[in-house]
């Protein structure tokens, strides 16, 4: 799915009128239908007041039928206009004629104006919409100021007023919504964490905008979802055996960190690889032959950690991945080095040997071969390349880190977002923050150089990887007694256990989109 800007949306919304054709108020009214349908999914109405704060643009017109729908349902509705001088859009005009007559239509010209909420009241924020282009001041300011307090449930129509869109938004008065309800594709301020408490949980619902425009447009940001990744997992053939799968190294652990080393050689595994090599230190070697006796074991001279030169035969593996629990020794720094320097094809770098790519006295990072899958948390990319201000700066240095040396970066974290080398950047829908947990980023590891073992190309194993891990963290969270699970208590081995599951998902939803 595409993200596009305000101003894109904007065209989008002129083409429909143009070419569906249909009418701008009767647009409106669509957006509002759907807005309503979203928000009785999300919260039973009856029984609850609502209220209904519109300015006097489209985003107010959308507020004004919204209330008209909500009256005609049978729901109390209370609906309040803001008039600070500004002339309404002619939209706006249409659905306030409409709705003057079912309703009493009160006005609020500063903040003393602003209503008492009773409990249990649903209030419908359809102030300002995404043309805000500056903080708010003044007495706009001060009403959504008002318009945070006393005991509602809050919802946005489209965004929360105050919320810019496409950039970041100092600090100012934003509308802080419990439920964020946008039109056509999410807003890309969306999948920003500085605006979670703004923008709370938020749906899309669909308005029929002309499909022909986003075929016709590009965009530079997606939102990579089941649609997306369906159908990426490949078939097997009846006559396949482990050979045809790849053989997958992995190069990981060190003292204390075995752990790392086998939980991504037990997801590699679990991924479909049909080989996977552990080369550890001689600390593991114990370790990984009696917890995973399916991966076969490379010891490298180092004890404790890995040092010295790689000595191994890279032209025997399909995939290699490394970096988990590995250490940031000096001796290791200079097997990874060892490492790169012979390496021709994409690997998966993750954990310490992403701290050691870029270093006080060496930079390796010049080293990395393109197309190579670098899976960084945000400390560690900021390490790698440079610190950032704020989410919006940070992905404009992931975007050009990915262009410059032709990777593909994975941000971990909600939203994780991949970059390319073409400059695009794929935000994941799949995740909890149960996953935020010990290993987990080794798993996606595994995952990663697992898929690449089996031929996925690194763009494909990036998406179809990051989306199977999300959704092996979400099946495991919801997984039925008495196996439940919490955020709280969520491991990362219980993602390798509902890989399966997340497999057998996107299967069967390729299965039933077929004609």
């Amino acid at each position: 799915m595409k993200i596009y800007t305000a101003a894109q949306i904007r065209n989008w919304d002129l083409f429909t009128i143009a070419h569906a054709p249909i009418a701008s108020i009767d647009l409106m009214e669509r957006a509002a239908q759907a807005f309503l349908k979203a928000l009785e999914a999300e919260k039973e109405l009856a029984g609850h007041p609502c209220f209904l704060i519109c300015g006097p643009g489209n985003n107010g017109g959308d507020g004004l039928a919204v209330a008209r729908l909500l009256l005609e349902k049978g729901h109390p509705v209370a609906v309040y206009v803001v008039n600070l001088g500004a002339s309404p859009s002619t939209d706006f005009r249409i659905n306030y004629q409409r709705l003057k007559n079912r309703c009493a239509i009160f006005e609020i010209r500063s903040a003393e104006d602003f209503p008492v909420l009773p409990p249990e009241s649903i209030l419908i924020d359809a102030l300002l919409g995404t043309g805000l282009s500056r903080p708010l001041k003044g007495p706009l300011a001060r009403i959504v100021q008002q318009m945070n307090t006393g005991p509602a449930f809050r919802v946005a129509v489209d965004i929360p007023s105050g919320l810019l869109a496409d950039e970041a938004s100092a600090e100012r008065e934003i509308f802080k919504a419990d439920l964020s309800i946008t039109f056509e594709v999410p807003k890309l301020a969306f999948l920003m964490p500085e605006n979670e408490t703004f923008v709370g949980k938020w749906r899309v619902a669909s308005i029929g905008l002309h499909p022909d425009f986003a075929q016709q447009n590009p965009a530079n940001y997606y939102f990579s979802n089941e649609k997306a990744v369906k159908s990426l997992p490949r078939p097997r053939a009846d006559f396949s055996h482990k050979g045809t799968f790849g053989h997958a190294l992995l190069i990981a652990g060190s003292q204390g960190k075995m752990g790392a080393a086998l939980l991504c050689s037990h997801a590699a595994l679990a991924s479909g690889a049909g080989l996977v090599t552990a080369h550890i230190p001689s600390c593991g070697y114990n370790i990984l032959q009696t917890a995973l006796p399916e991966v076969m074991v490379e010891t490298n001279p180092g004890k404790a950690c890995l040092q010295g030169a790689f000595t191994g035969n890279l032209r025997e593996y399909a995939a290699i991945g490394v970096g988990c629990g590995l250490g940031q020794s000096p001796e290791t720094r200079l097997f990874l080095q060892s490492l790169l320097t012979q390496c021709q094809s994409p690997i998966v770098v993750d954990a310490d040997a992403i701290n050691l790519l870029k270093t006080d006295d060496l930079d390796l990072r010049a080293l990395l071969p393109p197309g190579s899958i670098l899976t960084p948390h945000i400390r560690e990319f900021a390490r790698l390349s440079r610190p950032a201000a704020h989410s919006w700066e940070r992905l404009e240095i992931l975007q050009n880190f990915a262009q410059v040396y032709e990777v593909y970066v994975i941000l971990k974290g909600r939203y994780s977002a991949l970059a390319t080398p073409e400059g695009e950047v794929f935000f994941n829908e799949t995740g909890n923050s149960g996953m935020a947990t010990a290993g987990s980023g080794d798993v996606l590891t595994g995952l990663l150089t697992g898929l690449l073992a089996q031929g996925y190309s690194p763009r494909e194993a990036a998406l179809l990887g990051m989306y199977l891990h999300g959704k092996a963290g979400d099946l495991a969270l919801h997984a039925p007694p008495p196996f439940q699970k919490s955020e709280e208590t969520l491991l990362a081995r219980d993602l390798i256990a509902h890989f399966g599951a997340a497999f057998l998902f996107l299967k069967q939803s390729s299965v039933n989109s077929e004609p």
